[in-house]
């Protein structure tokens, strides 16, 4: 499967239905700190997923410094984050629809703080994925442990 079918199918079928599972949440429920979540809230870690993505590509892939997303506070319900998500959704397929198969294989580099990393285009995309769905997991998790009982998620 070409990678950018992968992206889209990824888009299309499973994180609607992970969103659609999250907007059960009451406002308190999506903001309140639960110490089992990586990012200290429901609300932290699907803000924290586009905001990821938009960090890969707008940064690391495209080089564009600007690559802020805004505060976790910025984001008042499911709703806030499935609008900025579309966004960073439209931007990434752009940038994946204008690259050839070569330039999918071809190497970035990148300079963090403390290190340099040399990074695979495609292999950056699959990490983008991949992140999405072990975040997804940990979201299922927690409105299970709010009493909750979510619907299927998986890609298929």
């Amino acid at each position: 499967m070409e990678l950018i079918e992968l992206y889209e199918r990824v888009e299309r079928n499973a994180r609607p239905r992970m969103l659609e599972n999250l907007e059960q949440l009451s406002a308190e429920e999506f903001v309140r700190e639960l110490p089992t979540i990586g990012w200290g809230s429901i609300r932290n870690s699907l803000v924290h997923i586009p905001s990821s993505e938009h960090f890969w590509i707008k940064r690391i892939l495209q080089g564009n410094a600007d690559a802020s997303f805004g505060r976790y506070e910025d984001y008042a319900s499911v709703a806030d984050v499935r609008a900025k998500w579309e966004e960073v959704a439209s931007e990434t397929k752009r940038f994946l629809r204008g690259l050839t198969p070569e330039q999918l294989s071809e190497i970035k580099t990148y300079q963090f703080i403390d290190s340099t990393m040399d990074l695979r285009i495609d292999y950056v995309v699959h990490h983008i994925l991949t992140h999405e769905f072990h975040h997804k997991g940990q979201l299922m998790m927690a409105l299970r442990t709010l009493g909750y009982e979510p619907k299927e998620t998986d890609l298929l």
